[in-house]
């Protein structure tokens, strides 16, 4: 297979993300292995927990892991939407300050959850890490608003940043894709192709549905429009994917896949000074 056609998966919950993701970071590894993906990042909501398990099932194979995690912020800047992204590590460095910004989010608010403000993003050293934005929908804010929040991230990564689109097949997707491609042309900002995996399989759907249940308190005969519309959020098939996205946002996946260095297993028990 041809470089080219390759594909690195940079938006993925594992069952590390509670009551959200539907599979083990070691399902999702090895089914990227046999999907002949270039890479895989394991994103989960506010934490790297998952990381050692997908690195066991990934150190020996030619699958890279890159390190990264999901963010929703508290509040928003003025004049924006809510703000929703993904940062990856690039770095031994860029790993650390990951689990700095993740360590202020988890301290402000009772165990399990997380808390984060626009203002955190402002004074954190994010330097060596790189951000992935998740647009807000037409529904949930208006196109200047999405601008705004937009422009104002992209200041704060520069050339560390990019526009995530994914292809879930749910109704208002073509609209979101239009903004998205509105966005890009008015920030002059790279799309990169993501698949908002929450499963490695569709065959896990009816548990993400339990899953997505119990989060919301309620039965699933009972859960209704907040369970996805389909089972679209899982490892797909290359060709897949190359009939849903456009080539070159397949190739910017590619592209920010080799910029993250990162390994797991480089990391070792550092003393404190004396």
């Amino acid at each position: 297979m041809d470089e080219s056609d390759g594909y690195a998966e940079l938006f993925c919950f594992s069952n590390f993300t509670f009551l959200t993701g539907a599979s083990h970071p070691h399902e999702l590894a090895e089914r990227a292995k046999e999907l002949g993906y270039t890479a895989l990042a394991i994103t989960d909501a506010c934490s790297v927990a998952g990381i050692p398990r997908a690195w066991a099932a990934l150190k020996d194979s030619p699958v890279k892991l890159i390190t990264g995690s999901w963010f929703e912020l508290d509040d928003a800047p003025p004049d924006t939407s809510t703000v929703r992204f993904i940062l990856l590590a690039r770095t031994r460095k860029g790993y650390g300050q990951l689990c700095q910004f993740i360590t202020t989010a988890r301290r402000r608010a009772d165990k399990g959850q997380y808390r984060l403000l626009h203002s955190d993003i402002e004074t954190h050293d994010l330097d060596d890490c790189l951000c992935l934005w998740l647009p807000a929908s037409p529904a949930e804010a208006s196109a200047d608003q999405a601008l705004s929040c937009g422009e104002w991230l992209s200041r704060l990564f520069e050339h560390r940043f990019w526009i995530a689109a994914a292809r879930t097949l749910e109704s208002g997707e073509e609209q979101q894709l239009a903004r998205i491609r509105w966005l890009s042309g008015h920030m002059c900002c790279p799309v990169t192709a993501t698949g908002e995996v929450h499963m490695h399989s569709r065959e896990r759907q009816p548990l993400q549905d339990v899953l997505t249940a119990l989060r919301n308190h309620t039965s699933l005969e009972n859960a209704g429009h907040c369970l996805f519309q389909n089972g679209e959020r899982y490892l797909r098939p290359l060709p897949v994917l190359q009939r849903l996205f456009p080539g070159a946002w397949l190739k910017e996946s590619l592209h920010i896949a080799q910029l993250c260095t990162f390994e797991p297993g480089s990391l070792r028990y550092e003393y404190p000074p004396d």
